[in-house]
């Protein structure tokens, strides 16, 4: 048992650096990656889309998503089995629903886990990941067939509705007192206050799909990827199938299309980032104005985008990012310029409402431009960039900022 357990943090903490390497764009590290750990995410894929070709898409959308968004494993928050559990149930999920399934059932008995109590050992799994799992016997079958059929199906509580021949309003209730059941089997002894019980009910019910996850906060996406670390244990278990021969150079294919559509437009983007760089904060308006293709102030009622300039201190003409808020789509586009990086440090972005006094983390400032939709801009916050040790800031608050800038709105 302890030769095991040896084994498993060994594979473990190998996961985690291969993760850490391909971040740092090594390509032989993503391969070892892949040949660790595509048995264990397409026999997940498997099991969801229930369908081989399906799989396959699902498997290569999950490994070209985790080579494009490595940077963002943190090992603090969970292992690296974990986080890759979690890309592959949310890309497999995705597909599945983009495909169309109907909801005839499936028989209860293909849902339930064989022993929730006991579940079988992944390999490069903790205890920690499996925990979940084991505490899905404290369930009643129709508690669990509620979270089984949000995890491994992607169904909505709708659709649940229709299988189980209940109210929707009903489903509801079903699954938070499942939820509720479930956190408190996880945390038996910990007590918290009771508005910390709703956020968390809430952040499950993210975490598997059922509530959007477009009005999150930076604090909300932090219990909502928890409960998404604890719901991978569900993955965890599914048995590990080796995916066709040559699947890893589909993934490099797909990774090449990517990057070469991408490059179309990197001349164009560059020749932006200078530009905005040599003009003050009124040219600049114009300038965005124009990239986006905006419509003049008198014909809008109200502001479709908020953006925000974060110049160096030392160098008010140089940028260190620029972020754009789409107020309709409810998401926040990061675009870091090319800065000068030590080893052993990082760079990490922080917003500070205006109406507020603390700043709080908005992560590592990425390597290359990213989408995000758990930040919302609003004018007259601020923005800063300050270096930090390797991780990000061991105090949660800024230790050096070094550039600044504030949300203003495109008029």
């Amino acid at each position: 048992m302890i030769q095991d357990r040896e084994a498993e943090s060994v594979l473990g903490k190998e996961l985690d650096t291969l993760l850490m390497l391909t971040a740092d764009g090594d390509h032989r590290a993503f391969a070892t990656l892949f040949d660790v750990a595509s048995a264990k995410l397409f026999g997940l894929a498997l099991r969801i889309c229930r369908d081989r070709e399906l799989a396959i898409d699902a498997l290569q959308d999950a490994f070209v998503h985790i080579w494009r968004n490595a940077w963002r494993f943190n090992p603090e928050r969970g292992q690296g089995l974990g986080w890759m559990i979690v890309i592959q149930r949310n890309r497999a999920v995705a597909l599945l629903r983009k495909h169309g399934r109907g909801v005839e059932a499936r028989r209860s008995g293909d849902l339930l886990l064989t022993s929730p109590a006991n579940p079988p050992k992944a390999r490069g799994s903790s205890n920690e990941l499996l925990a979940l799992a084991r505490c899905m016997g404290d369930l009643d079958d129709r508690g669990q067939e509620l979270l089984l059929l949000a995890y491994y199906e992607g169904w909505t509580r709708e659709e649940m509705a229709i299988r189980l021949r209940a109210p929707v309003h009903t489903i509801k209730s079903w699954l938070r007192r499942s939820l509720m059941t479930l956190r408190s089997s996880m945390e038996r002894g910990v007590i918290t206050a009771r508005r910390e019980d709703e956020r968390s009910l809430s952040a499950a019910e993210r975490a598997l799909g059922l509530v959007s996850r477009r009005e999150e906060t930076p604090r909300e996406e932090v219990l909502r990827e928890e409960w998404e670390h604890r719901f991978a244990g569900l993955g965890a278990v599914i048995a590990p199938v080796q995916p066709p021969p040559g699947m890893l150079h589909g993934v490099e294919a797909r990774i090449e299309t990517v990057e070469a559509t991408e490059s179309l437009d990197a001349a164009e983007e560059r020749a932006f980032r200078w530009r905005a760089a040599t003009l003050g904060l009124g040219a600049l308006v114009v300038v965005l104005g124009s990239f986006l293709g905006y419509a003049p102030a008198g014909l809008r009622s109200a502001p479709e985008h908020y953006f925000a300039v974060v110049y160096e201190d030392a160098n008010p003409t140089r940028p260190g990012m620029i972020m754009q808020f789409d107020v309709a789509e409810g998401v926040t586009t990061v675009i870091p310029m090319p800065l000068e990086q030590q080893i052993g440090t990082s760079f990490e972005i922080w917003q500070r409402p205006a109406d507020g006094e603390r700043p709080f983390s908005l992560g590592l400032l990425p390597p290359r431009a990213v989408v995000r939709d758990s930040i919302v801009l609003r004018p007259g916050d601020t923005l800063a960039i300050s270096k930090e040790p390797a991780g990000g800031s061991p105090t949660g608050q800024p230790t050096l900022p070094l550039f600044h800038g504030t949300v203003r709105a495109v008029e």
